[in-house]
């Protein structure tokens, strides 16, 4: 954290590194990808109008640190260069099969990343007890240890059951995490306000993470009779039951209870860059030592 504070701020012991962009990589699965995102029928998933998280999120980091004139540019190193290295169903196992060849892109390039983010535990979910994500965590720290790595637990509603040992990993390891799983949990069972007040207003709505099979035409009427529902089944839009606000399936993909639309991509990438100003906040002193959790 304290490097990567230095790196932002523009200091770092080579003159040649303190003037590079952060340096960012991206290890996620379909969810990461977009599958599903489809915020219009003619954007793409990725790049630089994306509707996926990390498109999202290089958007919002180019917000903040460059057009919201809350920095002074002359004084912050607000440059960064996204390195995406996302496959459909890509678990911590996939990840740590690639990672020599990952590990020497950076190496010929001269510049290690200063933030790696982690989306792959849906994946992990379906593998069980196994021991990959600690063991990708601890290759990781060993290859880049000055890195920030930042993990994301998805919300698939039993991610928390079927991954016991993701927390503590994360606290042993001193990663930062973004905790999709806890957040729906408040979401959807808090006593307290303004969530009971939402869900009183909205029944049955999800207001973060839709875990729903079913999509619907305008009237109603099921999309796909079973069948993945793709866009226009039937020759009419297709959208999303139970989730506000209305939004149309402008993609085809399997298990659309992993793959939601935009306004959860919108809310991980608004939340990711949370961690990283919590991070970055917390690196340059300004913080107290508790943070966030």
């Amino acid at each position: 954290a304290r490097r990567l504070a230095l790196r932002m701020a523009g200091v770092d012991s080579a003159a040649e590194a303190a003037r590079r962009p952060i340096q960012i990589a991206v290890f996620g699965n379909s969810f990461t990808i977009g599958s599903n995102c489809g915020e219009s029928t003619v954007q793409p998933p990725g790049g630089e109008r994306g509707c996926a998280w990390p498109s999202r999120l290089a958007r919002r980091w180019d917000e903040v640190f460059n057009s919201s004139g809350l920095f002074d540019l002359a004084e912050v190193n607000a440059g960064a260069e996204w390195r995406m290295y996302q496959e459909n169903a890509q678990g911590s196992v996939n990840i740590a099969q690639k990672l020599p060849s990952v590990v020497d892109e950076y190496r010929t390039r001269g510049a290690d990343p200063d933030v790696i983010l982690l989306d792959n535990t849906i994946t992990d979910a379906f593998y069980g007890p196994k021991p990959w994500f600690e063991a990708l965590v601890r290759a990781l720290l060993g290859a880049f240890p000055d890195a920030v790595v930042v993990s994301l637990r998805d919300a698939k509603n039993d991610m928390a059951e079927s991954f016991p040992d993701y927390l503590d990993i994360v606290r042993h390891y001193g990663l930062a995490s973004v905790d999709l799983v806890r957040m729906v949990g408040t979401l959807r069972t808090s006593p307290d306000e303004p969530y009971a007040s939402l869900r009183r207003r909205h029944p049955g709505v999800d207001l973060l993470w839709p875990q729903v099979q079913r999509m619907v035409e305008s009237d109603g009427t099921a999309c796909g009779d079973g069948e993945p529902a793709c866009p226009y089944d039937h020759g009419v839009p297709c959208y999303w039951d139970g989730f506000l606000p209305k939004v149309e399936k402008t993609q085809c993909a399997y298990y659309p209870n992993n793959h939601p639309p935009w306004p959860t991509h919108q809310y991980v990438a608004d939340s990711v860059m949370y961690a990283l100003l919590r991070t970055i906040e917390y690196g340059s002193g300004c913080a107290d030592d508790e943070g966030d959790e």
